[in-house]
Order: structure tokens, then sequence, then C-alpha cells
């Protein structure tokens, strides 16, 4: 039987289904293609871990291979088996194949100066996207490195 005050707490908190809020939550997998973010996975990868929480070596190698599908996977496979030996060594091996910084940042300035906001983009929507570009460019608070803002560059 339940008791009157657990009725009550489930009145004002209702259950939250955790399966969708996880799923939800839970980054979308890897497949390597070319204009897939490795460095966006990883990050949401490792907030996923700290939501869950899931902090077993074990258990974290086995979700990021299972992350991994399609070219991803077909490389995880034919890792040395010391680089699937542990969630460390495969992160590493992951970022070391997958995490391209130079190209990364130059990408990432390139549409950083050139992308114009979209018509169905909000004003602050386009700042995020932009100082998001600038985080990867590791644009630093000095204003000569910091990017200039462009009005030019918002819909009219």
């Amino acid at each position: 039987m339940v008791g009157a005050g657990a009725v009550a707490n489930q009145m004002f908190f209702p259950a939250i289904n955790m399966f969708s809020e996880e799923r939800m939550l839970c980054p979308a997998p890897f497949s390597g293609c070319a204009d897939e973010d490795a460095t966006e996975f990883c990050r949401r990868f490792q907030n996923y871990l700290e939501f869950k929480p899931i902090v077993g070596d074990a258990d974290k190698l086995r979700l990021i291979k299972a992350m991994c599908v399609d070219q991803a996977a077909d490389w995880a496979e034919k890792l040395d088996p010391a680089e699937r030996s542990s969630f460390t060594a495969f992160k590493h091996a992951f970022e070391s194949r997958w995490v391209k910084p130079d190209l990364l940042k130059f990408r990432s300035a390139r549409e950083m100066f050139t992308k114009k906001q979209m018509p169905d983009e909000s004003v602050d929507s386009y700042a995020n996207r932009t100082g998001k570009l600038a985080n990867r460019i590791d644009a630093s608070d000095e204003p000569d490195n910091l990017p200039k803002f462009d009005v030019n560059r918002l819909r009219k």
C-alpha cells in the first residue's frame, strides 16, 4: 500500500520517464562521415557519461564502441588490442583519428567569417553559433584575436 505522502508527492512531482529522457540526452551515434563533428560528439558523450553517471572504465568503453557506427565501427574493430583495452586508450585513438584540430579550426574560422544569418535564424541563435565557432578556433579575450561581430552578415 502506498502512503498518502507518496501519493501527494506524485501529484506535485509526476514520474519522469527516464528512458525517453535518456534517449533525448544520449548523443547520436558517430559514423565518421566528413560532415560530422567529432569534437562535438566527444563533448556530448562526456556530458552523457556525467549525466548517467557512468564511471566504470569497462562501461564507458562498451558504450563508446556501441556509439561508433558505419565507417567509425569498421575503424574501431581494426584497432590494436592495446587501443581497445581501456576507455582512455580508445578515446585517445578516436581523437587521433577523427578530431583534426587544424582542419577544424580552418573550417570554423572560414564559416565564422563567411556564413550569414539564416532566414529562419534569430539573432541570438546566430550569435551563439558564431560564438561556438570562435571557441573552436581558440579566440581569446584579447581584442586583436577576437573576431568582430559583423552586422552585415545579419539578415535584413
